[in-house]
């Protein structure tokens, strides 16, 4: 099967997807319309911490786990073709999260990592699609799409449905 996405066309949306979401998140930042959210959302982080194992576990399964399969498999060029995408929109998050922190403070983190994680659970769920039913990517993709949705649910939760 094909895939839309082939290779530079694949980069190039996460790319723009990358610098459209940071444009408008620190225009946001810019005229404080985050300020409220963020300050709020500082008080439900320190009500509600999160488990410690929690930024340990995504960062080994969201980050290291397609960073390195990307590696291992960086001659299949259908890997390569959908880790590619999903690595940079991961990339542009952290960027963004480290830019809007500065300007918005800590709680400007989680809305952040909200609007990314939608961005990458709907492109997880492209780029599953276009994967061998019978493949290792798929699997990952997979997995790295319950891992996301799982984050944007608890994100959902135990975040946003606090705010007061």
């Amino acid at each position: 099967m094909p895939l839309p996405c082939m290779s530079l066309r694949g980069r190039l949306s996460a790319v723009i997807a990358v610098l459209v979401s940071l444009a408008l998140l620190v225009w946001a930042a810019m005229l404080g319309i985050l300020q409220p959210f963020a300050a709020q959302l500082v008080m439900v982080m320190r009500a509600h911490p999160l488990p410690s194992w929690y930024f340990p576990l995504f960062v080994l399964l969201g980050s290291f786990l397609p960073l390195s399969f990307r590696f291992v498999r960086s001659h299949d060029r259908i890997v390569t073709t959908l880790l590619d995408p999903y690595l940079i929109l991961l990339l542009g998050q952290v960027v963004s999260e480290v830019v809007l922190v500065w300007l918005a403070g800590k709680g400007a983190g989680v809305i952040v990592g909200f609007w990314f994680t939608l961005l990458r659970v709907f492109q997880l769920h492209q780029l599953h699609a276009y994967a061998n039913p019978r493949s290792c990517i798929r699997l990952l993709l997979f997995l790295e799409l319950v891992l996301w949705s799982i984050n944007a649910l608890h994100i959902l939760c135990r975040r946003f449905l606090l705010l007061q």
